[in-house]
């Protein structure tokens, strides 16, 4: 009762302080100026009054209006060249971008208009860039996000491991899951602790997904010892090996294709009865109401929907999703991303519009390395400012609403003003990725706030394992000598991809046409009563796949890549060696 009563009042506290935060000056003078960006992710809908754009509106007189386009419609708008000022694109998409010359060249601006596009910050990225995704031209045509160091010394939230619900796991006895067969069998005995059924009489299961799209079926497999691969093209199965960056046929490699993986992971399930049948045709939001109401004892990735939900009623509640560490699985940290999820995800200014100098300064605003800051930490002043040490600081009001409320969460964005309730591919550094100042974009990674601001969940996940936070742990087990366990620092297949910018229109096809074998077959490999059957879909799928061409499209693939990897080999290499003889984040 006296910690619900303290969340009470930190809440109170912070309606009273932070509402005081405001941009009230924007268009004082003059109508704002519209930039319009489309999204292939639906935004929320406080984008706008998100930190970080209503600065935009106080400083730039823009306003940033956001236009939904899923890949179906961003193709209609490609192909009809009616774009919107900003366009995220889809790696599909890139060879006819940059053929057609959509993409507005950005050297020219630079000087004028984005001049912290040639920070140091970004001199890395846009060199590979440029090298990669100018279509030999020499050109800066895209920005990127996500570059840096993705969990730098780990993360006290990590999704990459076995996820569990950590108060029954706990209850079990915190048994070892060292592959996707301990796995299974945990989940069971589990689900045998409870009474089977959720509080509204709904059966409960091992595990559901949102199986809508090919990609969710495979999204766990990437970090199995099985298979221990990373994206390489997109969405087409051609993926990276962890290791040394070399290409692995998905489609083919039976062992080693993140699809495959999960397609025996998820059969095991559904032998088991563990396995939700509503996975096939459930959407996102559906998914999001089944955890919930508390349906299932894990989740493909860390999902906090169950203890946002019951830390409202509970605040000493365990109900909730953590990562169990595993040798079977790769420790997530000091993951190196130079080039940010290019080719992937990127963005870049139209070519045809008229509103270009808005949309340049929209572009400079956002690598603004103080926006930076403002994403995930807030406005400096209000959610944080320098000591007189000079050492940014988060207020005591911040880190309270971080450890009840959950950090990103859309309470506490809430909370915060619109702190972190922004648009991913529009935030160009990782949240570990370092400020000029020297300190984290993110000042709740600063290892003074990791302690304070975790959950209660985090911190018993922490406390029971002997340390004070979850990304101690983690390291704990990766410094020690003689470990099983290891991070991601050396892979780096995507930048290899990034310089393919002109697939042949009959390879794509062939992959799509394999993407979409590999699709309609899902659920009779999930359902497949015993190994035979099972094996029996797997030769015939092989046998359309064949038939479909992919062994051409592999060909065509896997020279190019290897061409482009010669290439980018030792640059990413280089980048790597001066990360290791300055490490950032370690506990």
């Amino acid at each position: 009762m006296k910690k619900l009563l303290s969340m009470l009042v930190v809440l109170a506290m912070a309606v009273c302080i932070f509402p005081a935060f405001s941009f009230e000056n924007a268009a004082a003078e003059a109508e704002p100026t519209t930039v319009t960006i489309s999204t292939t992710w639906q935004c929320p809908d406080y984008f706008s009054e998100t930190v970080e754009n209503k600065a935009l509106l106080e400083k730039e007189n823009i306003y940033l209006k956001a236009v939904y386009a899923n890949t179906e419609k961003l193709g209609v708008m490609l192909a009809g060249g009616d774009l919107t000022d900003i366009v995220i694109g889809e790696y599909p998409f890139l060879t006819s971008i940059i053929s057609n010359g959509m993409a507005k060249n950005l050297d020219p601006l630079l000087d004028d208009y984005i001049p912290n596009l040639k920070l140091d910050l970004y001199k890395t990225c846009n060199e590979i860039l440029r090298l990669q995704m100018s279509g030999g031209t020499g050109n800066l045509l895209f920005c990127v996000p996500g570059q840096g160091v993705e969990y730098a010394g780990s993360n006290d939230k990590n999704i990459r491991g076995y996820i569990v619900r950590w108060d029954l796991y706990k209850e079990l006895g915190l048994p070892e899951i060292k592959s996707d067969d301990d796995y299974v069998k945990i989940l069971g005995d589990m689900l045998a602790l409870t009474d089977g059924v959720t509080e509204d009489g709904k059966t409960m299961y091992g595990m559901g997904l949102a199986g809508t799209t090919l990609s969710s079926w495979y999204s766990r497999g990437w970090y199995t010892a099985e298979s221990h691969t990373r994206m390489a093209f997109a969405d087409y199965l051609f993926v990276g090996d962890m290791w040394d960056g070399s290409l692995v046929n998905g489609y083919e490699n039976l062992d080693r294709s993140p699809f495959w993986v999960d397609m025996r992971f998820y059969n095991k399930l559904y032998r088991a009865g563990l396995f939700d049948p509503d996975s096939f045709t459930m959407t996102s939001s559906e998914l999001t109401e089944k955890v919930k109401a508390g349906t299932y004892m894990a989740t493909t990735s860390r999902n906090n929907n169950l203890y946002n939900t019951k830390v409202q009623t509970d605040p000493d509640t365990l109900e909730g999703y953590v990562m169990i560490p595993s040798t079977a699985a790769v420790m997530h940290a000091d993951y190196l991303t130079p080039c940010g999820f290019a080719p992937t995800d990127y963005y870049f200014i139209s070519s045809k519009t008229d509103n270009w100098e808005a949309a340049a300064k929209v572009l400079n605003f956002y690598h603004d390395p103080d926006t930076q800051r403002m994403i995930y930490s807030g406005v400096q002043g209000v959610h944080w400012d320098y000591n007189e040490e000079g050492v940014p600081t988060l207020t005591e009001e911040m880190v309270n609403l971080a450890s009840t409320l959950g950090y990103g969460t859309d309470a506490f964005v809430e909370a915060t003003g619109g702190v972190w309730g922004g648009y991913w591919e529009l935030t160009p550094f990782t949240n570990t990725g370092t400020h000029p100042d020297g300190y984290f974009f993110d000042l709740f990674n600063e290892q003074v706030n990791r302690k304070n601001s975790l959950t209660h969940l985090d911190a018993d996940y922490a406390q029971t394992f002997g340390f004070d936070t979850p990304s101690a742990y983690h390291c704990s087990l990766i410094d020690a000598p003689g470990s099983e366990y290891t991070t991601l620092v050396g892979e780096h297949a995507m930048l290899a991809t990034m310089g393919i910018t002109d697939i042949p229109l009959d390879i794509q096809r062939i992959l799509t046409n394999c993407n979409d074998i590999l699709f309609n077959s899902i659920a009779d490999f999930v359902m497949a009563e015993d190994d035979a059957e099972f094996n029996a879909l797997v030769e015939d799928c092989l046998r359309e796949l064949a038939e479909a061409g992919e062994a051409e499209a592999w060909e065509w693939c896997s020279a190019e890549f290897d061409k482009n990897f010669e290439v980018i080999h030792p640059i990413f290499m280089e980048y790597q060696a001066e990360y290791l003889a300055h490490p950032a984040g370690r506990p």
